[in-house]
Formats: C-alpha cells, sequence, structure tokens
C-alpha cells in the first residue's frame, strides 16, 4: 500500500471519538499526532483519521535482553497479560455482546533493540528496556514510550515499539512500594498506545497520561479504558463476521484482514539493514514515504501536568 507525508483530510477536523458525554477516552488521530496537538480535559484532539491495525491479530516481542532490574520470564508474562485484558474487554452493542476482534500474539524475542520500522525489509513490534541510557527528553519524569508507524491518509498502524526507561526509573512488582513505579500499570497504559488509543482526560482510567507513584489502579481497565477500545475494534454483529472485526472510523466501519500476527513486510529477531530513504527525521507537514511516526509517554505525577510525547516522519 503506498501512503504518503502531510496534513490529511480538512474534512475531518471537527471529528470526536468520544461515545458520549461520558466518556473521557480518546483516539490517536494522524493530523493530531502531526499537530501535536493535545488532549484537554475530555476534549480529544481529534483531526484526521483515528489510527487502528487491520489484521485481526498483531504480534509482539520482547527484546532478549530484558531489564536488570526484573526476572524475564515475569516481565513476560505481565506484558502477555497486559494485552489480554485489552483483547479480552466485551463490547456491547444493539447486536448483542462480543469480545474486542483483536488479538495480540507473542512473537519469538529479538535481538535487535532499535525502533525503527523498515519499508522493504522485515520488522518486529518490540518491547525494549533502556537500561543503560533514555535518549529522549524528559528522563526524569517519563516512564514509558510507545512509538507507532501509520498510514496518514488511513490511520492503518504499521509498526508499533515500546520502550521502558529503566535508565532513570526503578519499576516495581508486587509489592509496589508507596513511591515505586508499577511495571504491570506502566505496561498495561503503554499497550493502549500500542493498539491506537491517545490520552484519557478521566483520572481513573488506565490511559490517564499521569501516573501516581505506588499506584496500581492502573492495572485494571477502568469502564472508560473499555468503552475506548470497544470504539476502536467493534463487531458489525455478535459473531464478529465469523472472526473478523471490523473498526470505527468516525461512524463508518473498516473490515478488518485475517488473522496474521507476523510483522508488516515479515517478522525477523534482527534489525534490517535500513536503505537511505527508510532513516528517521523531524516531523513535518509535507513529503513523501512508507509511514508516519509518533510516540506517547507515561509520566509519573509530581503536581504539574506534564507528559512526554515525541513524533517524526521517515523521509
Amino acid at each position: 500500500m503506498r501512503s504518503s507525508i502531510g496534513v490529511v483530510g480538512a474534512a475531518f477536523a471537527a471529528l470526536m471519538f468520544s461515545a458520549s458525554n461520558a466518556d473521557a477516552y480518546c483516539r490517536t488521530t494522524t493530523d493530531g499526532l502531526i499537530s501535536g496537538c493535545n488532549v484537554v480535559g475530555n476534549q480529544c484532539c481529534s483531526v484526521g483519521r483515528p489510527l487502528y491495525w487491520v489484521s485481526s491479530c498483531v504480534g509482539w516481542s520482547l527484546q532478549k535482553n530484558g531489564t536488570r532490574q526484573l526476572p524475564y520470564n515475569t516481565v513476560k508474562s505481565i506484558i502477555g497479560g497486559a494485552f489480554e485484558k485489552w483483547s479480552k474487554v466485551s463490547c456491547t452493542r444493539t447486536s448483542g455482546t462480543s469480545k474486542v476482534t483483536l488479538n495480540l500474539v507473542e512473537q519469538p524475542d529479538v535481538d535487535c533493540s532499535e525502533v525503527k520500522y523498515n519499508k522493504e525489509a522485515k520488522n518486529q513490534n518490540v518491547i525494549v528496556f533502556r537500561d543503560s541510557n533514555w535518549d529522549h527528553t524528559d528522563s526524569s519524569n517519563t516512564l514509558g514510550l510507545t512509538t507507532v508507524v501509520f498510514d496518514p491518509n488511513t490511520g492503518e498502524i504499521f509498526d508499533a515499539d515500546m520502550e521502558l526507561n529503566t535508565a532513570d526509573q526503578t519499576l516495581s512488582l508486587d509489592p509496589v512500594p508507596p513511591n515505586g513505579y508499577d511495571f504491570e500499570s506502566i505496561i498495561t497504559h503503554e499497550a493502549g498506545h500500542f493498539l491506537g488509543l491517545a490520552h484519557s482526560g478521566d483520572p481513573e482510567a488506565t490511559m490517564y497520561a499521569h501516573y501516581t507513584p505506588g499506584s496500581t489502579k492502573m492495572r485494571d481497565l477502568s469502564t472508560d479504558d473499555e468503552n475506548g477500545i470497544c470504539s476502536i475494534y467493534i463487531s458489525a454483529t455478535n459473531d464478529a463476521k465469523n472472526g473478523r472485526r471490523v473498526t470505527g472510523d468516525g461512524g463508518t466501519y473498516v473490515p478488518a484482514g485475517d488473522c496474521d500476527p507476523e510483522a508488516r513486510h515479515g517478522f525477523s529477531t534482527a534489525c534490517a539493514e535500513a536503505n537511505p530513504s527508510n532513516k528517521g527525521c523531524s516531523i513535518g507537514a509535507t513529503g513523501g514515504g512508507a509511514g508516519l511516526f509518533a510516540a506517547f509517554g507515561l509520566v509519573f505525577s509530581l503536581g504539574m501536568a506534564r507528559r512526554a510525547r515525541r513524533g517524526r516522519r521517515e523521509t
């Protein structure tokens, strides 16, 4: 599929993706990421097209070095459980109740620790711990960052990678100390970004932008989180079209592809050699390429409304 970079679809500028006034969740949108628009209260940044995965199953991999802070097998189990929380949500529609129509599939561990997307080579949706260095802004506050690559013309997600800031932060398992940072809460939040959700204006939601030290409440999805994921991966009928899903796009439906957990262009445990045209540069409004990069961070709350966010496009 050919894609281009740029501000897309001015006619979508007024679309809102919260289901009702009671909902605070927001979907990630193409032009919202390009413009750097932020969620304000319950008002979503809703310009452009909402993001979604086309395949009815998506693979993820853990980078094999893991982290010195936490046991490797425990980390993998918690990550799998975090994705499962989102994929097991039941969505109620006029046709009945059905499970979210997207499965997250564990793929083999990978050697590659780079956050990148290759237009012409194999890829991996990787989760990596940064024990040695956090090469992003606001390192003293940021806990995690999820980078997605998407088609700005359609909102289709091509690739997603997560980074955990273990260079500047110490992540905790049970029991989480009063000043600790709960790994399960952080990874469950980042999984929501992986699936296409933006930050929520609801302080009780897993997708709220700020984490309170010592808290474990982000481990459990709120009603707002469930409504958010159902707004993306909903089924048109009670049997989810015999195993397929559809995703809402401003009131329309986009049919899902068959289950294919492999990364785009095929799966590889190694980092592919990128051509010069595959390398990233700063975000821009025009140009050509394979997709647009954007990233979302979770920060801990220190009495200030702060959160990390960055973006770049391929040129």
